[in-house]
């Protein structure tokens, strides 16, 4: 645990060098987390030096994405940026010893994403930028309408019994391609937690 709270990129991947090893998260989620965090700090100059609790995630993993659009699928980029913010939030948390620290996350604001072209090499936005003055995505289980979607693009709610009493709705177009399916499953997988990371401690 040398180093691991000096609040550093170095000490942020001796902490998740320290988790996996202690079986605090599983070391398979440690290594993949560990992997996007050490890409995303070398676009610094001194990535183990820098201050991991004062840097802005949005801006740093804005310049990796900018610096290696080309370098990445879609998928690639949506799972680097999962993990990179869950690493800095779960170690943001620990050095405030904070109890729940595995289950910390951020959530960043919807940004543009930039896709490689699969026709002419061009980059293209996956997502736009949220407006001010729309507020913020919340988390729900509860029924709610479809958005108001384009006349040309029929929406389709469905309800998924995701496990025992806790049932979900996904909208989705109702011309759904493979691409789509698989884009959309490629996302909610770079959301999901470990189950070994949501035990509660001492279980």
């Amino acid at each position: 645990m040398s180093g691991a709270s000096d609040g550093t990129g170095a000490g942020l991947l001796a902490f998740l060098e320290w988790a996996g090893t202690r079986g605090e998260i599983t070391p398979t989620t440690a290594k993949s987390i560990a992997v996007a965090i050490g890409k995303v700090l070398a676009v610094e100059a001194d990535p183990s030096g820098i201050d991991v609790r004062n840097l802005d995630p949005d801006d740093l993993f804005g310049r990796f994405e900018t610096l290696h659009r080309t370098d990445y699928t879609t998928d690639s980029l949506i799972s680097y940026r999962s993990r990179f913010f869950r690493g800095i939030a779960m170690y943001r948390a620990w050095l405030d010893k904070r109890p729940n620290w595995k289950s910390a996350n951020l959530r960043s604001p919807s940004k543009a994403v930039a896709v490689r072209s699969a026709g002419n090499g061009r980059s293209t936005p996956r997502r736009s930028k949220r407006s001010p003055a729309e507020p913020p995505a919340q988390t729900s289980t509860e029924t709610v309408d479809p958005p108001a979607t384009s006349p040309n693009l029929a929406m389709v709610p469905y309800d998924l019994p995701l496990r025992p009493g806790l049932r979900v709705r996904l909208i989705l177009p109702e011309l759904l391609t493979q691409a789509d399916a698989k884009r959309i499953a490629a996302f909610v997988d770079s959301l999901a937690f470990d189950q070994a990371d949501t035990t509660p401690e001492g279980a």
